[in-house]
C-alpha cells in the first residue's frame, strides 16, 4: 500500500492536518484499482503510481465532495460513496496504461 509519506511528498504536504483525509484516500483508491481487477498486493510500481494519481486528484478536488459520506474503516476515515466517474478521462486513460498489465485475467 502507497505510505502516507508518499502520498504527501506528491500532494506537496509538510502539516499534519489532513493526514486522515489522505490515509483515508490511499485507502478509496486502492480500493477502486481492486474492485476493478487490479492486483494491489503485492503493490508493483506503476500501480502504486496510480493510486498516487488518483490520490492527488481526489485530494485537489476535495471540495467538490462535500456530498460525501464518510466511515471508519480500520480507524481510518474513508469515503463510502466514491464516484469514479467525477475522473477526467485523461486521468482513468493514465490509470488504465499504469495498471493494464496488472489486472487479473478472465477465465
Amino acid at each position: 500500500m502507497v505510505a502516507l509519506a508518499d502520498a504527501k511528498r506528491v500532494l506537496n504536504l509538510t502539516g499534519n492536518d489532513d493526514d486522515a483525509l489522505i490515509e483515508g484516500l490511499i485507502i478509496v483508491a486502492t480500493d477502486y484499482l481492486s474492485k476493478i481487477g487490479v492486483l494491489v498486493d503485492p503493490e508493483p510500481a506503476p500501480v502504486g503510481e496510480a493510486v498516487l494519481l488518483l490520490v492527488s486528484r481526489f485530494y485537489d478536488r476535495r471540495s467538490e465532495r462535500r456530498n460525501l459520506k464518510y466511515e471508519q474503516i480500520d480507524g481510518v476515515r474513508t469515503f463510502t460513496n466514491f464516484d469514479p466517474k467525477s475522473l477526467d478521462d485523461a486521468d482513468l486513460r493514465v490509470v488504465d496504461i499504469l495498471t493494464a498489465p496488472y489486472r487479473e485475467q478472465g477465465i
